[in-house]
Formats: structure tokens, sequence, C-alpha cells
């Protein structure tokens, strides 16, 4: 009990920890737009931000989880990172500008903190600051530290196309220009520039010019590309954790099975059912009898018609108890043998009477024959002599008796019948020779 009750403990634990590695597992690579909500911009700057998201996100890898953060007197997140574009969008459809100062840097540092496994963090803002809590170089070691690369876009009325472009310089990111038609048209192909630098480790460092005509038409949309950022070999996606900590549970407790029934089997209890095993480290005898009733059970009893003998009287179905004293008279001619094969003892031979019943089972005193098979009825057999035939009579027992692998009730014996009780076999035998009435055999002396 005290070993179930330990694999059961392991079990929950091992199951515990399967359950939450998706939590402890590395994220994988995220895209967060990170949108300026102060006053400095107008909603129609706002409006046009979403229309060219909206349309350069159809040329970003699907694959790709999106975030959406806005700041003005502070940062906050609208939506964190989902496989939902169309709440994304929707969401920032509904910004409306706020606030009298813009915390730039806070919002950018707010969103790549929670960019754990790298990605492209785009921010579209007039590029002022006022207010913030961190720096540059807080938002440059972060990004460096975590895997991001900033894409800049300028939006806005007077914007600070110097500290946009900084921002995309100190990350290896990609700064866009100063048009939001820039992000219809080259959103597409600045993330894949992005993700292919987490993936290769080198520096991007490109930057694209701003558009100077608003007139000129914006570059056509690029086609989608699949970007699928590289696990590094040291770590392990959550889907493969699962899998070892599965496999390592399931060798767990197949080893535990193995060390029990071993333990059970030193300890002198079977490993099946858990009965205490006999002393000399024999067979389980439930087990044992339980594979004899299920046999007995499916065997078919042999016709009655085929085994009908004469009445054997009242005695021969009945118990009795074996005479206190044994007649030794000697008599000449065939005798009949019963020869006993039980396991774990040398074969033995006992001479079968013709004036008295001879029983055998398990039980002292009752029987002619006691043998300690516990698979044994107390009484289980007779053998009885009637009309020149002896016959072996079942007594009705569980396990029942079989001649010749054949389940009988009462069966004529024939020489080299093989009669079977439990586990122990029985062999009849007709020979010449002198027979002794307590049972020992002796072979009649050659003739001179």
């Amino acid at each position: 009990m005290i070993v179930l009750h330990i694999m059961r403990r392991v079990f929950c634990l091992l199951t515990w920890f399967a359950c939450a590695l998706p939590v402890f597992a590395e994220q994988s690579a995220s895209l967060i737009v990170a949108v300026d909500s102060s006053r400095s911009l107008k909603s129609s700057d706002i409006s046009a931000v979403h229309d060219a998201l909206s349309r350069g996100l159809e040329g970003v890898s699907p694959e790709l989880r999106i975030g959406l953060v806005t700041f003005d007197d502070t940062a906050r997140w609208l939506i964190e990172p989902t496989p939902d574009r169309d709440g994304v969008l929707q969401a920032l459809k509904a910004v409306e500008p706020a606030g009298t100062t813009t915390v730039l840097y806070d919002g950018i540092f707010l969103a790549a903190q929670a960019m754990e496994g790298g990605g492209a963090l785009v921010v579209v803002s007039d590029g002022k600051d006022e207010n913030s809590a961190v720096t540059v170089s807080d938002i440059e070691g972060l990004c460096a530290r975590q895997k991001i690369r900033l894409v800049t876009v300028g939006v806005g009325r007077n914007i600070d196309d110097r500290a946009l472009r900084r921002l995309a310089l100190l990350t290896r990111g990609v700064y866009l220009g100063g048009s939001v038609e820039s992000v219809a048209g080259g959103l597409s192909g600045a993330v894949e520039t992005a993700m292919a630098g987490l993936e290769t480790g080198q520096e991007s460092g490109e930057i694209h010019e701003e558009q100077s005509s608003a007139t000129q038409p914006a570059p056509a949309a690029k086609k989608p590309v699949r970007v699928r950022p590289k696990q590094p070999l040291s770590r392990l996606s959550w889907q493969e954790l699962t899998i070892l900590a599965l496999l390592g549970m399931s060798l767990l407790i197949g080893a535990g099975t193995v060390w029990w029934i071993l333990h059970r089997r030193r300890s002198g209890r079977c490993a099946v059912c858990g009965t205490l095993l006999p002393d000399d480290d024999g067979n389980c005898p439930a087990c044992q009898i339980e594979a004899i009733r299920t046999s007995a059970e499916n065997r078919e009893v042999a016709d009655e018609d085929t085994t009908r003998v004469p009445d054997l009287g009242v005695g021969a179905m009945a118990f009795e108890t074996r005479p206190d004293g044994v007649d030794r008279t000697v008599a000449l001619g065939e005798i009949a043998v019963l020869t006993v094969r039980e396991d774990g003892r040398e074969p033995r031979d006992y001479t079968l009477p013709r004036d008295r019943i001879f029983a055998v089972g398990r039980a002292p005193k009752v029987n002619t024959l006691q043998v300690r098979d516990q698979t044994v009825s107390a009484q289980h057999f007779k053998i009885v002599y009637k009309d020149l035939h002896f016959y072996v009579v079942d007594l009705w027992t569980t396990n029942g008796t079989s001649v010749n692998h054949e389940c009988v009730r009462v069966h004529p014996l024939a020489s080299g019948d093989v009669i079977r009780a439990g586990l122990t076999e029985f062999v009849f035998s007709s020979q010449g020779g002198v027979q002794q009435k307590d049972g020992a055999k002796n072979t009649p002396p050659p003739l001179q």
C-alpha cells in the first residue's frame, strides 16, 4: 500500500509538471504595435494608422501573434499578444487622442518587456517624448537582451525624424519614414528583415528613407511571407517538453511497477494476487486454483451414457474414515497400481485394493492416500472395484476430476489412464504381481 501511495503521488506531480510546461516553456516571437495616442495626433491620424496597418498585416505571416500598446500620459496594454488580428484592429480603431504629454519611451519599454521570445516592435509616433521614466539606453539594453527589433514610423504634424531613426538604429531595426502609407507597403518587408536578424544574429541596420512626396504612389504590397523563427538548439518547444515529460513519467511508472513485482516476489507473496507463497517457494496456490477452476468450467463433461456403470453403493460417493487396522493378506494374480506424480515429490506407487474403496484427498485420516496439493479437495475422488473393473468417482468437487484430460464424474479405468486432480496426476496401471493390503507392491519372483 505504501508503494502504491508513493507511485500515486509521483504520478500527480509529473502530471502537474506536464500541464505547467507551456507556462515555463520559451515563448514564440511576436509582433507588437505601439501607437501614440496623445493629443499631438489627431483622430484622423489614428484612423489613417488603422487603415495602413490593416493593409500592411496582409503581407505578414499569420503565425505571428500581435499585440497593441498605446501611450499618452501613461503607457497601457490594449490587446496582449494574440492570433486574433481583427480584435487588434478593432481596438486600434476605437482609440481617441487623450492626455497632455507623451511617454514614448515608457510605451516602448512596456511592450518590449512582454516580448520574451523576441520579435518586431512597430512604433507609430511623432518621435517626441515627455516625462518618461526610462531612457533610450534602457530600451537599447532590453531590446538587445530579448532580441527585439524596432520598426519606427513617423506620424503627426511635427515629426522628430532624428529620434525615430535613432531608435531603429540602436535596436538594429528599420525606419519606414514619416508617412503612414509606408506601413501599408513596407510593414511586411520590415518585419521579415527583423525576423531574419533574429534567426541569423546579423545586424539589419537598414533604414528606409522617408517618402518626400505625398503624391508618390505607395509601393505595391508584397505577397505574404511565412516567417517561422528558428528555436535555438539548446531550447525545446513546450510541445516537445510535454512529450519528453510524459515519456519520463511512463518510464518511471513502469520501473516502479517492476520494482513492486520483484519486491512482492522477494517478500514471499504472489506478485499477482498478494497471497502468501508456500515455504518451498512453489507456485501460488490461489492463482493455480483459479486457473484450474476456469479450465474445469471450460471443459465438457464426458457423456454419461458412455460412462454409466452399475450402482457402486452408497459408500462410493460418501466420505469415510480410514480403518485403524490394515489387513496384510497377500493375493496372487494381476494387481492394479496407482502411481502418484505430485509436484515437488518423487513419484510413488500404491496398490489398489479390490475389497474396499481407495479414497484420495488432502485431509488426513479420512483418505486412504493423502496429498499435500492445496488445489485438491479434502476428499477429491475414490477408486472403487466393481464387477471386475476399477472406477474413478469424483466426490462432487469444485475443481473436478479428469481422466485423460476429460472431466468426469464416474469413469471406468483402463491401464495407462491418467487421472488429474488439481495439479497432481495419478496414473492407473494393471500388471502382474503380488498385492499386499497395506498398499505396498512387490514384484513376483521370476519362474525357476
